[in-house]
């Protein structure tokens, strides 16, 4: 099924069924009550750890919520993995357009209907989804506020192979060593190479993958930027990254300077 189409499946009465034959509790629980009122279940269960008898309950509203985000993460990685494997450019864009759209029409659709008015957490959940993968997808797109003059993207010719060594650099993990390389491109200090070529170039000059450099570094340039994880949420630290790199920085440019105060003594 077309990712997109599942969020359309999920409202739909058949989609509604499934989460109702999923509303269950534990294998473990008895003494079960229902209340209509709440759509909630109460029991009696026996914990794994303590082996002792414990309360539990369960609400529709909370089965609905997980698999929500269930759903959301599968496709979030389905549309990562369609994007990535798009190797053209222009029609990796096409395609990331076509599915903002479509992201925005489902949001407007689920966020009038009887379902969402049921259960308004999930157009809290849905809101997050759609701002996570908008800022995801804007990266393939091209800027329109600011028109800028045509820049040469440059692509390694196909028969260009790089030696391949079983080493990997140590001071920079994958997410920085992306980080790294999106400056010196931002700041025209290397040439602009697509994020395949450049990703590949990068995995010879650090050892990291150059799928992952693509798929978890280059094309979640934006998500590293923010202290982002591949899903959009926020990591414990949201500056390591950029702490690490402007450590290295920070360090070239003490030697730079050392080097400096000697030409002029």
């Amino acid at each position: 099924m077309n990712p997109l189409t599942q969020i359309n499946h999920f409202l739909s009465p058949e989609g509604l069924a499934e989460l109702r034959s999923k509303f269950t509790p534990p294998p473990s629980a008895f003494d079960i009550k229902y209340d209509s009122l709440s759509d909630s279940l109460s029991f009696l269960h026996i914990d794994d750890q303590s082996g002792k008898e414990q309360m539990g309950s369960l609400s529709f509203t909370t089965v609905v919520s997980r698999e929500l985000r269930k759903l959301l993460k599968n496709i979030n990685i389905e549309l990562d993995e369609k994007t990535f494997s798009i190797n053209n450019d222009q029609e990796r864009e096409n395609f990331s357009k076509y599915a903002l759209q479509r992201i925005n029409d489902i949001f407007q659709r689920w966020s009038s209907s009887d379902f969402a008015r049921s259960y308004p957490e999930t157009i809290v959940i849905l809101t997050d989804f759609k701002e996570c993968l908008e800022t995801n997808l804007s990266y393939y797109k091209t800027e329109e506020l600011t028109p800028k003059s045509p820049e040469q993207t440059l692509n390694l010719p196909n028969n260009f192979n790089l030696p391949k060594l079983n080493l990997k650099a140590e001071r920079l993990n994958l997410r920085q060593s992306a980080l790294l390389f999106d400056y010196l491109l931002k700041h025209k200090a290397i040439l602009n190479y697509n994020d395949s070529s450049l990703a590949e170039i990068v995995s010879t000059l650090t050892g990291h993958s150059k799928q992952n450099l693509r798929a978890a570094g280059f094309g979640l340039i934006k998500n590293i930027k923010r202290g982002w994880n591949k899903d959009g949420e926020p990591i414990n630290d949201r500056n390591k990254d950029l702490n690490e790199l402007k450590d290295l920085l920070l360090s070239i440019i003490k030697e730079i300077d050392e080097e400096a105060l000697k030409n002029i003594k």
